[in-house]
């Protein structure tokens, strides 16, 4: 039986997979409390860069291993999982048990790319790196990990009362940085108002409580963090 057009797409998709796991396990691993940080997009150049980049290194990992079964006593299993198949028997049974093992060797492949991905971002990290991740905000992650501390954050928005910019403070609790690593929407948490006049240095701090704001990139004028530790005793 020979490939058609639509199923070497397939194929050829399913094969492309193993990156995209690898490439979401990589930003995972500089996941924090405060930062999820965005996959690239498939459409930039970063983003198929990466994908590909992981996608060969998976395959390369997982072909050497069913060629290393391959000249071993397992090699009956390396080619029971195998997902490399270049041609696919007529008959129904030998059909249904390549489609199965050419998955399986696909969930193995899969979970391989996870397993690299997550080791090269936590090697990124172990680099002092984290400007790939975090950009120019990578200190401060540094700085904020451990769940003894908490980064609180400051922003003057594009609001003005009677002269005074209107700003808000609270604890960050998501941070998502746009594809340029700035930040692209912060998530503020027991949030206050306050009010800062630019040209006397006066401030103004409201009491009421917002439970929770979020503001986008486009509606603040400047922003500025600080990272906090509980004491004990404190």
């Amino acid at each position: 039986m020979s490939f058609q057009p639509t199923f070497l797409a397939i194929v050829a998709g399913a094969l492309l997979l193993p990156g995209i796991f690898a490439v979401w396990a990589f930003y995972r691993a500089a996941r924090t409390n405060e930062i999820d940080l965005p996959l690239p997009g498939l459409k930039s150049a970063a983003g198929i860069g990466q994908v590909g980049a992981f996608a060969v290194a998976s395959h390369l990992v997982f072909a050497s291993l069913l060629l290393a079964l391959a000249h071993s006593e397992c090699g009956a299993w390396g080619a029971a999982f195998n997902p490399y198949i270049t041609s696919v028997p007529d008959d129904p049974n030998s059909l249904l048990s390549t489609i199965a093992g050419a998955l399986a060797g696909l969930a193995i492949l899969s979970c391989i790319a996870l397993l690299l991905g997550r080791v090269a971002g936590e090697v990124v990290l172990s680099m002092g790196t984290g400007s790939m991740f975090y950009g120019a905000f990578a200190d401060l992650f540094v700085a904020g990990e451990g769940n003894s501390k908490f980064i609180y954050g400051y922003v003057l928005t594009k609001l003005e009362n009677n002269g005074s910019v209107i700003g808000y403070q609270g604890t960050v609790t998501s941070f998502i940085p746009g594809e340029d690593r700035f930040p692209d929407k912060i998530q503020l948490s027991q949030a206050s108002m306050f009010t800062l006049n630019v040209y006397t240095g006066k401030r103004r701090e409201f009491e009421t409580k917002i439970k929770s704001i979020a503001l986008h990139r486009d509606e603040w004028s400047n922003i500025a963090f600080k990272v906090f530790e509980y004491r004990k005793g404190a």
